[in-house]
């Protein structure tokens, strides 16, 4: 077993444990390594919201311009088509400015090849006034694309000819393609706050947080900085 060594410096007694100076070594190290991840992790948030930020800033694509391989999400576009008059998805405990209210999506049938979207014309306080504010005839309608990709956690309503407007809590575009009997385009476009049709844009701007990472590195450094003041005041006996 290694014997600690001791030295005296100025009025101290250094007692080294070479057994623990190489702990405390392999754990700063690692608190170290740790905190410059968490750093590299926030680097790449904010080249994320960089890049999420020119999309959205982008001039608006035609939907039917789009490809396969398209990069969806936030992407600004253009449509035409129709509203379905009566076929309202209704999404409860949406707030606007802390009054409660409802997220009303409308199917849209698209003029270019009949094909039917989802689209959320916003925030309104009642479910009525939503139901009737749906424009007559061909509309141009100007949004963003959203992918939902949570899960869905509570059991859906089925819709009946007599069920409408259906009252979800959580929107599921599979199921809501049942709803129609057809399939649905697999996003949901959220109308821009000048668009024909829409209600109340209620949705928050896309952010990707990178603050609680910086958060995690300022920890993680103070972690490394503790043990060395640990190994110094254990270290240090003063004559």
């Amino acid at each position: 077993m290694p014997v600690p060594t001791n030295i005296e410096i100025g009025g101290f007694k250094v007692r080294l444990e070479w057994r623990l100076i190489l702990v405390a070594l392999v754990l700063m190290v690692v608190f170290v390594k740790l905190g410059f991840w968490q750093l590299s992790r926030a680097a790449e948030k904010r080249e994320l919201q960089l890049a999420l930020d020119q999309r959205l800033a982008q001039p608006p694509v035609a939907l039917r311009e789009l490809g396969p391989a398209a990069q969806l999400a936030y992407l600004p576009v253009t449509l035409r088509g129709s509203f379905l008059k009566g076929k309202n998805l209704l999404l409860v405990r949406q707030f606007y400015r802390g009054q409660a209210g409802v997220e009303v999506i409308t199917p849209f049938r698209l003029a270019r090849d009949n094909s039917l979207v989802l689209v959320s014309r916003g925030w309104s306080s009642t479910d009525a006034a939503a139901t009737k504010l749906v424009p007559e005839g061909e509309q141009t309608l100007s949004g963003t694309l959203f992918l939902d990709t949570s899960q869905a956690f509570f059991k859906q309503p089925s819709a009946t000819a007599a069920s409408w407007p259906v009252t979800l809590r959580q929107l599921d575009i599979g199921l809501a393609a049942s709803y129609y009997n057809e399939p649905l385009r697999p996003y949901v476009v959220r109308l821009s706050p000048n668009s024909p049709a829409v209600l109340q844009a209620h949705w928050p701007k896309p952010m990707v947080a990178s603050a609680s990472h910086r958060s995690y590195a300022l920890q993680w450094f103070a972690m490394a900085s503790l043990v060395l003041l640990a190994l110094v005041i254990y270290s240090l006996r003063r004559q």
